[in-house]
């Protein structure tokens, strides 16, 4: 404390201020948790949901990109789709697996559509 003349008295305190290291990748707003629990689930719980929900969101990703391609090959959808139009597809699939289909995939598409026309129009399923 310090007195002086006019009565007016000052504190001045002295503390120390912790420092928390703080990481590249660390907001100055982020706090370690305290409590054992939230922590357990922020760490270890909510990780172990999130890997496999991005692991399937993947799979169906490239599943949904696998039957794009080859979709237009159920016989149904087959004898929708206009001569352009197939054909347009067929080669599409043919870019895509280029090492594995050779170039007359389009041809041999369209004649299988012009075959087998008759006996998918019969059929009501696939099955059948």
């Amino acid at each position: 404390m310090v007195h002086c003349n006019t009565c007016v008295i000052l504190e001045i305190v002295f503390c120390c201020l912790r420092s928390k290291k703080q990481f590249h990748d660390e907001f100055s707003s982020d706090c370690r948790l305290t409590d054992p629990a939230l922590a357990f689930k922020v760490d270890v719980f909510n990780s172990l949901v999130d890997v496999p929900t991005k692991q399937l969101g993947w799979r169906f990703e490239g599943q949904r990109q696998v039957a794009q391609l080859f979709g237009f090959l159920f016989p149904n959808t087959m004898l929708k789709l206009s001569d352009a139009q197939l054909e347009s597809r067929a080669k599409n699939l043919h870019m895509a697996y280029s090492a594995d289909l050779e170039e007359d995939l389009v041809s041999e598409v369209r004649a299988f559509e012009h075959s087998a026309a008759s006996s998918v129009r019969k059929s009501r399923t696939v099955n059948q």
